[in-house]
């Protein structure tokens, strides 16, 4: 079995709040170099409210150009409206991306109906692999199984799901119910402490921002999995699980994870969008704290 850690990528921008496409390029060109299996931009990591579809296709652009034949790049679309989501879908098959990660609409409160006709309109103006993005604290509903499975039996090219479920016995059910009428879904979990219990059941890896930072200790938790060295992941897991109050920092944690990665050496920008774009020296200084206790040798 080939388990997967597909990184969504934080989005490195200038001082004026744009793309800087050459930061960018330092962020994929380190990942590759640590092997990481694939890339998921303009997820909730990367930020991805902030800029237009022709900003976000620019940096597409080189996603695609860097990673083609070597890793797959899933692209995240999702736009509280339609048609911004299905413009961005199309225009980012055209370049060569290997699928789009959609994210559900939030703000109006939608509920399984919604979920439903939303991605079954996509999936019928699209012919390329579209990824669920469940992640109910950000839109306000856990897409559930059911209505999971009926868009998988009605339409070929829904081909995955991210499940940013803080309950690992959600994705268990997914993987259960699905994969019994499509091996080939794809499962992955989007919290990162949750890769275990994912494989373990059937699923296929997780898409997971650590990934920015800590990127080796992710390919060491492939290798141990695949290798079946328990000891090795029960390790891994034991910092995973001790990295995760990292997220609770700030509510947007991309500014604390440009951070932490430019004290791992890489050189980037570490500014984000407004109005997140402060941080307290003591927040920083209690992230690099948990980050050094679970990394030898800094």
């Amino acid at each position: 079995m080939s388990y997967k850690i597909i990184s969504p990528t934080v989005t490195v921008i200038d001082d004026d709040g744009k793309i800087d496409l050459e930061g960018n390029k330092k962020v994929i060109e380190y990942l590759l170099d640590n092997n990481i299996s694939g890339f998921a931009p303009f997820g909730s990591t990367g930020e991805f409210t902030e800029f237009s579809n022709d900003e976000k296709i620019e940096l597409i652009k080189l996603y695609v150009e860097l990673c083609k034949g070597k890793v797959p790049v899933i692209a995240g679309t999702g736009n509280v409206n339609f048609n911004k989501t299905l413009d961005l879908s199309r225009r980012a098959f055209e370049i060569g991306v290997d699928g789009v990660l959609v994210l559900a609409p939030y703000y109006y409160g939608i509920g399984q109906d919604e979920a439903y006709s939303w991605y079954s309109k996509l999936a019928e103006n699209l012919d390329r692999d579209i990824y669920i993005y469940n992640f109910p604290a950000r839109t306000g509903l856990n897409i559930l199984p059911e209505t999971i499975e009926k868009l998988v039996k009605n339409y070929p090219n829904i081909a995955g799901i991210k499940d940013t479920v803080d309950n690992a016995e959600n994705t268990k059910e997914i993987i259960y119910r699905i994969k019994k009428i499509k091996p080939e879904f794809k499962v992955y979990s989007g919290f990162d402490n949750q890769f275990v219990s994912n494989i373990l059941s059937g699923g296929d890896g997780n898409i997971s921002a650590f990934s920015n930072i800590v990127p080796e200790i992710w390919t060491s938790w492939i290798k141990a999995a695949e290798e079946k060295n328990f000891d090795k992941v029960k390790e891994i897991q034991q910092k995973i699980d001790a990295l995760m109050p990292l997220y609770g920092i700030r509510s947007n944690f991309a500014k604390l994870f440009k951070i932490l990665m430019t004290k791992r050496g890489l050189d980037i920008s570490t500014k984000s969008i407004f109005p997140f774009n402060e941080i307290t020296e003591e927040e920083v200084e209690y992230g690099y704290k948990i980050l050094k206790s679970e990394l030898s040798g800094e």
